[in-house]
């Protein structure tokens, strides 16, 4: 029997020519994007470090997702590759790729978003090396700014912290450290030198460079090395700034600076006065809203180290350093508050806290030489108002250390609610690791990958996991060309794709599949080899309609998944 559901046909990719399979016992995965090992970069002394560092950046695709840039180094005396991916928050598609065309070393050991500099309309972002001046590049197609000289730090600024726009031209100022880390260990636990220079953060103006006032904090410590505003903390109307004197990455732990030397301090942007100081060793600060009602708004600590292996988040009060709170990791050592995030995650219209704990339980000599963690790692998303865990999200066996990096994307899943992009840092299949999409919702479907070449071809399976409660409905895989939103309604049930002319073709060939008492089915489509060229960067959602057995009206939806098409 021919189901007819009224998916208007619209303008769009003509439709393609697959051929359907309906495999059972397929492994399925669920939704990430693999982030690939160069083999080229392998050799004795060097190892790339996919994913070193990573932000999130405006988005730049234009989807409506913000999109995710991975700082790759390659560890090693005298490693000079290096590389930034900028990733499509949606689909995991690579957008472009920044190479180390000025030959620094460690090139791409931080990355981050530094406003529109030049005036286009994008985030525009930082790129910092080992022995480089720091270098800026353009958001919207990844070209070369400029060099971001800074003279006289005595050593290459590494480390960034964005500034709004302090003195009204209109470009957000640039807030840079020249902390670094001589010591290395296989690129995976960072350690500080303490006597590699003069240490000083400097805040320049972002139009031209000029330093606008600077800090010297002692020469002893590794100051400089977390970066960034704080909001308007003094009262004067223009946004502070808070210095860290720790290091941690996602591929490490923190390495706290030399006893007696603060942790964290905020200063005044105005006339570089100390404002605050807390002796916390802290890898990465977050800002949330004003929890204690005194006005100002509060931060969330990351990276403390409160107890002998015990790592734990500080909520502090913006405006004097007062610990409000204090949040744990689920196990000793488990890397609890390696990265943070914020994002209004239940509508409420305050931030809640996103952390990521890496769960490294241990480490373990593997590869040739390099660490990696025995965890899978956890996400947790908090609700610092209450104190209260909203969710978690454990790793895949497949992860070693998701939640090494977090980053609040917007509704990437289209179900209306903020998703995250969550990096592993390493993965069963490649060493390199994976990015997850994390979803309030569940997506009650797995896709066997989110990407593939369309000159090798292959299989792409979909996995219906909608729970015991529709053992023996049916289920028919739908699918579209014009991406999840807005999402059609048909017979009260929102279907979470665009119609167009895919989505009728593949509803009149795919037979619906009866899900088995756990209410779990599975359709694979086989793309062959050397197909069409023309499908290379081609995005098609799929998603799963339920339907009832005897009525053959809808019932029920998953949430749908990208694939895309590559060379």
């Amino acid at each position: 029997m021919m189901f007819q559901i009224p998916f208007p046909l619209r303008n769009g990719v003509a439709p393609l020519l697959l051929a359907l399979a309906l495999p059972a016992g397929l492994a399925a995965q669920s939704r990430y994007v693999e982030i690939p090992w160069d083999s080229s970069t392998i050799g004795t002394n060097t190892r790339p470090v996919y994913g070193q560092s990573v932000c999130g950046i405006r988005d730049i695709d234009g989807d409506g997702i913000d999109d995710v840039l991975l700082g790759s180094p390659v560890t090693g005396i005298g490693s000079l590759v290096g590389i930034v991916t900028l990733r499509s928050g949606r689909t995991g598609r690579v957008l472009y790729e920044v190479k180390n065309g000025q030959g620094w070393s460690g090139f791409a050991r931080t990355v981050e978003t530094a406003g529109d500099l030049d005036g286009d309309g994008f985030e525009d972002f930082f790129v910092g090396s080992t022995d480089g001046p720091g270098e800026l590049y353009s958001g919207r197609d990844g070209s070369f700014l400029r060099n971001l000289v800074s003279v006289p730090l005595g050593i290459a600024p590494m480390h960034f912290g964005r500034m709004p726009d302090l003195d009204g031209d209109g470009v957000p100022e640039l807030l840079i450290g020249n902390a670094n880390a001589t010591t290395t260990i296989h690129g995976c636990c960072i350690f500080s030198s303490q006597d590699a220079g003069i240490r000083r953060v400097q805040l320049l103006d972002g139009a031209t460079g000029a330093v606008l006032l600077e800090v010297n904090p002692p020469a002893t410590s590794l100051y400089g090395s977390v970066l960034g505003s704080v909001g308007d903390v003094d009262g004067d109307g223009l946004e502070d700034f808070g210095v860290g004197a720790a290091v941690a990455d996602t591929m490490g732990y923190v390495a706290p600076g030399p006893a007696g030397v603060s942790g964290f301090d905020v200063y005044s942007s105005a006339t570089g006065a100390l404002i605050w100081t807390v002796p916390s060793v802290v890898s990465v600060f977050e800002r949330l809203g004003d929890l204690d009602g005194d006005g100002v708004g509060d931060l969330a600590l990351g990276g403390m180290q409160i107890g002998r292996n015990e790592d734990a988040v500080e909520i502090r009060s913006g405006a004097s350093g007062a610990l409000l709170h204090t949040f744990v990791g689920r196990r000793p050592a488990d890397g609890f508050g390696l990265d943070l995030a914020a994002s209004d995650w239940d509508g409420d219209g305050e931030p809640e806290l996103i952390v990521g704990a890496d769960d490294r339980v241990g480490f373990t000599l593997s590869y040739g030489g390099l660490f990696r963690m025995d965890g899978d790692g956890y996400v947790q998303v908090i609700d610092v108002g209450t104190n209260q865990v909203l969710q978690t999200f454990d790793g895949e066996p497949e992860d070693w250390g998701l939640g090494a990096a977090v980053v609040a994307i917007g509704d990437a899943t289209g179900d209306g609610k903020t998703d995250i992009a969550a990096l592993a840092a390493w993965s069963d299949s490649h060493i390199g690791g994976t990015l997850r999409i994390l979803s309030q919702s569940p997506l009650r479907i797995r896709s066997s990958a989110s990407e593939l070449s369309v000159a090798a071809g292959g299989t792409l399976t979909f996995e219906a996991k909608l729970g015991a409660s529709h053992a023996g409905d049916l289920a028919i895989l739908l699918g579209s060309a014009s991406g999840p939103t807005p999402p059609t309604v048909y017979q009260g049930v929102t279907v979470p794709l665009i119609p167009d002319p895919y989505s009728r073709f593949l509803f009149r060939r795919v037979s619906p599949i009866v899900l088995d008492g756990s209410g779990e089915g599975t359709v694979a489509l086989h793309i062959p080899a050397a197909f069409s060229p023309a499908l290379v960067g081609l995005t098609l959602d799929h998603g799963f309609l339920v339907l009832d057995p005897t009525t053959k009206s809808p019932v029920d939806t998953t949430w749908s998944v990208p694939v895309v098409f590559t060379d």
